[in-house]
């Protein structure tokens, strides 16, 4: 009886993995930022633009495997789009321990929406969306944007930096105790739409 041999064989090429077409006029350089958050935001494009997008020959990205991202068909969305898109479902509002949050931001692409208790502003925590912190916060801000994740990390992390005008500041002075959660989402409807963020605690 004859006997059937299979063999499989690997091909050497990578097959290339789009980029993401986002350029420089995109980022949110806007003037009334504090000159820190333009540096910033430039310095990111600056690393997005140096950086090759990952494959699994990098140590980081040994187990993930992005050849089927289609990044060049991601796009910024604008208000307009998004105002025909689903609106947050009222389950994801509601409070994941208790009865109650500490605090809560709700992050739309048409803009925020904030609260926190009282008992704790007064205590001098910060909850806040990062466009109000550049406004209301800017040493704090200064002193940790950039500083735990940096920009020049990697790919992501870099077009994260470059372009997160969206996201979440908490600041807790030492030795205030925080109880109850505090509760922020990110609401990003919509296919191809790209949304940018930052959570800095």
């Amino acid at each position: 009886m004859a006997r059937t041999v299979v063999t499989k064989t690997r091909t050497h090429g990578e097959r290339k993995i789009q980029d993401f077409t986002f350029n420089h006029e995109m980022i949110p350089l806007n003037t009334d930022s504090p000159e820190f958050v333009r540096r910033y935001r430039e310095q990111a494009w600056q690393d997005f633009q140096n950086f090759s997008m990952p494959t699994t020959s990098d140590e980081p990205w040994r187990r993930t495997d992005i050849r089927k991202l289609k990044a060049d068909t991601f796009r910024l969305p604008d208000n307009g789009e998004v105002s025909g898109l689903p609106t947050i479902p009222d389950e994801l509002l509601q409070p994941l321990v208790g009865d109650q949050h500490a605090g809560q931001i709700i992050l739309e692409q048409a803009g925020s929406r904030s609260n926190i208790d009282n008992a704790l502003k007064d205590r001098g925590v910060i909850f806040t969306d990062l466009k109000s912190a550049e406004r209301e916060s800017p040493q704090i801000l200064e002193y940790i944007l950039g500083k735990i994740v940096k920009s020049d990390e990697g790919k992501f992390a870099a077009l994260a930096a470059a372009f997160a005008e969206n996201g979440v500041l908490v600041y807790v002075p030492k030795g205030v105790e925080v109880e109850r959660p505090l509760h922020s989402i990110l609401w990003g409807p919509g296919i191809g739409l790209a949304y940018f963020s930052h959570i800095l605690i």
